[in-house]
């Protein structure tokens, strides 16, 4: 009782300092056992992660071999970065994927198939050990694949209104 007292105080004087600025903390309890974070009610779990970090390492070992691990710039490695960007990617699939409904999008019966034969062919060149290290089943895969495939849909929608023609006085214009 007394450190969580001593934590809230402890987040009460940060949010007081800074003149002028308005910060605002969010203390958020009742998470799931391996969640990782929630976007309303879209939960990201540890084995959605380990899928996409996985993948991701693999297409880096693939183009610069395993030795890549071993480059930083500065005081951030590469597997730090990579840890960032992957995340950012996720978030930004939860999201979309919450947009879904605002923008009415859904998958139809033929694209439900060709995510289901996607998952299902993924789901199938890992080996047993790969699948528990991961912690994943079908149900999983084929969740994240839906999920991806509802998230270029939704970004389609958002993009269809956008002229991306630029006229030749906009063209001129230099900001």
């Amino acid at each position: 009782m007394k450190l969580r007292i001593a934590i809230i105080i402890a987040l009460l004087s940060i949010a007081g300092c800074g003149e002028g600025e308005n910060k605002k903390i969010v203390l958020t309890t009742g998470f799931e056992k391996n969640e990782v974070f929630r976007i309303e009610d879209i939960s990201c779990m540890k084995p959605e992660i380990m899928v996409y970090l996985t993948n991701t390492q693999n297409q880096y070992e693939q183009v610069y071999g395993e030795e890549i691990w071993e480059t930083s710039v500065g005081d951030v490695t590469l597997e730090e970065n990579v840890k960032d960007i992957v995340l950012a990617k996720i978030a930004r699939i939860k999201t979309l994927n919450l947009m879904a409904e605002e923008y009415d999008v859904t998958l139809n019966e033929a694209e439900m198939n060709k995510v289901k034969v996607a998952a299902d062919e993924y789901y199938d060149s890992l080996s047993e050990t790969e699948k528990d290290v991961l912690g994943i089943d079908k149900a999983l895969i084929t969740s994240l694949y839906k999920e991806c495939a509802i998230a270029d849909k939704v970004c389609e929608a958002i993009l269809e209104d956008i002229n991306p023609e630029v006229s030749d006085d906009e063209a001129r214009i230099v900001t």
